[in-house]
């Protein structure tokens, strides 16, 4: 949670006297009323990302996808490449291991090199709350 502070300063360099003048306190205003409707609003809202890609295709394959997404802001499409030596997947550069474009409504795109990836799909909501979703996918 974040809290606003705000300190209003009246410094005044001129007109000091050696008598103080009366002060005029302002008149109080009617504090303002906060309102908070139940439930949360769409901005605390889990980002969704919906995409389905096949399992397995050809690196010549030219995947085309669309995306259903709720609550997303923004989504940053992250690759990940099986690495036989660590045993797990890596993060690897899109632009080295795709042809194609990838957008927040989905894409289409190729796979360069043979391998076993998985598509992630890092989506974040108006608060720029990042939940990820990934698909598998061989490129034979």
């Amino acid at each position: 949670m974040f809290k606003i502070f705000c300190i209003a300063w009246d410094i005044k360099t001129s007109g000091i006297s050696a008598t103080p003048e009366p002060t005029q306190n302002p008149s109080p205003s009617p504090t303002p009323r906060v309102i908070r409707g139940g439930g949360g609003g769409s901005s605390n809202r889990k980002a969704e990302v919906e995409f389905s890609i096949p399992d397995t295709a050809h690196t010549d394959t030219v995947i085309e996808f669309t995306t259903e997404n709720k609550y997303v802001k923004s989504i940053e499409w992250i690759l990940k490449r099986y690495s036989d030596e660590a045993q797990e997947y890596e993060p690897v550069s899109v632009d080295e291991y795709i042809d194609g474009t990838l957008t927040d409504k989905g894409g289409s795109f190729r796979i360069k090199t043979a391998g076993k990836y998985r598509i992630c799909a890092s989506a974040s909501n108006s608060r720029g709350i990042k939940y990820e979703y990934s698909k598998g996918y061989n490129g034979v």
